[in-house]
Formats: C-alpha cells, sequence, structure tokens
C-alpha cells in the first residue's frame, strides 16, 4: 500500500490536483438536493464534501485507516466489500468515484450487478482518462502515465496495469460493464477535467 493510502490527509491534498472545481461542481449539479446517497468505494467521504447539505451520505471502503479518520470528521462510513451483497441497502444514488480502473475487468460486471439492482433512481461514475495525457503529451505523457499506475496502487485491489482508452470506457458503458440490469439505465458520457464522467438514471420500465 502506497504512503498516501496509508495517510488520508495527504491523500486528500494530491487529490485536490486531480478533481478540479469543475469536476465537482458539475458532480453536485448531478446528484441535486433531497437523495440518498451511497458512496461505493468511499474512501474517507471526500465525495460527501461536494454535496447539497440535504443530501444524506453513506458510503464504504475495505480501507480501515480511510474509514476511520472519515468517521471521526462525522462521515457515515463503514468498513465493507463492495463486492459483498451484504453491504449495500437501497437509496436513490449511487457512487462509483475512482474505482473502475481499480479492478480486473472480470469483476466489473458482479460490482455493477450489485449497483443497479440497488439504485432507485440514478449512478453517477468518475474515473480518470489519463490516457488523453498520455495521446496530447505523447512520451511524456506515457511516462506520467507509468508513474500515475505506480502512485494509485492502493494495496487492495489489483495493480493498475494500464488505463482504459476513451473508446474502452465508452464500450464498457454502452454494455453498462455486463450486468444484468444495466439496460435498466440510460447512460450519458461526457469528459470533464480529464475524466470520464458517465451519468446512468433509470427507466421507467426499469423501476425497482
Amino acid at each position: 500500500m502506497r504512503i498516501q493510502y496509508r495517510h488520508p490527509k495527504l491523500y486528500d491534498f494530491l487529490l485536490r490536483f486531480l478533481y478540479p472545481r469543475q469536476l465537482t461542481e458539475r458532480f453536485s449539479r448531478e446528484v441535486g438536493q433531497n437523495k440518498s446517497i451511497f458512496d461505493v468505494a468511499a474512501g474517507y467521504g471526500r465525495m460527501s464534501h461536494f454535496l447539497d447539505p440535504s443530501n444524506t451520505y453513506y458510503g464504504i471502503d475495505l480501507n480501515s485507516l480511510f474509514v476511520e479518520y472519515g468517521k471521526k470528521q462525522g462521515i457515515q462510513l463503514e468498513r465493507k466489500d463492495v463486492l459483498d451483497p451484504h453491504a449495500y441497502t437501497p437509496c436513490d444514488v449511487f457512487l462509483a468515484v475512482d474505482i473502475i480502473h481499480h479492478l480486473p475487468l472480470n469483476r466489473l460486471p458482479g460490482l455493477f450487478d450489485l449497483i443497479f439492482s440497488h439504485a432507485r433512481e440514478k449512478v453517477i461514475i468518475i474515473d480518470p482518462a489519463f490516457t488523453s495525457v498520455a495521446a496530447k503529451y505523447g512520451v511524456f505523457g506515457k511516462l506520467l502515465g507509468a508513474i500515475f499506475r505506480m502512485v494509485d496502487d492502493e494495496g487492495i485491489n489489483s495493480k493498475v496495469n494500464k488505463w482504459l482508452t476513451e473508446k474502452e470506457w465508452k464500450q464498457l458503458l454502452e454494455e453498462r460493464f455486463s450486468s444484468a440490469h444495466g439496460k435498466s439505465f440510460v447512460a450519458t458520457y461526457e469528459k470533464v477535467s480529464g475524466h470520464h464522467f458517465a451519468t446512468l438514471i433509470r427507466t421507467p420500465t426499469g423501476t425497482q
């Protein structure tokens, strides 16, 4: 586990550079107001800081140091496995932030089966799009991508071997991450501040 995953304050400092205001404001608008929020792989609950106060927030994560740090800040968190069905409860909006690139592709269907089957209204997915950096800056970009892969090793899931291209990421979204429940949601995609930003809204026919 890299040092930043053992020290939440250091990790928070680093994320300030990766999650600029444009991204967090877009996220806040998409969530809206008066919603119950379930944050998958929530870390120390950082995304809760960008929510309207009318929302209720709950998150799970396996990093006990992050969970305890967040709980001391008054954030509702529990140490649970994101692939454990017993860890889930129905909520209006589910968040999957900075998790897709940490999991092997064969584990995504199980994760999104749980997310889609418990989300009453909407799922918001945010994930780094660092292949755009590599394409823009050539050799330096590839070197930077390799450094990010090394730094992003949190010691819990598989090490990040590559960043998905935009085409690969959109294909996963189009296939709704191979989940049996994926087609119950209408998906939209945009690139925001170097991140994949997807919103999936449950259709009337997919109502729980």
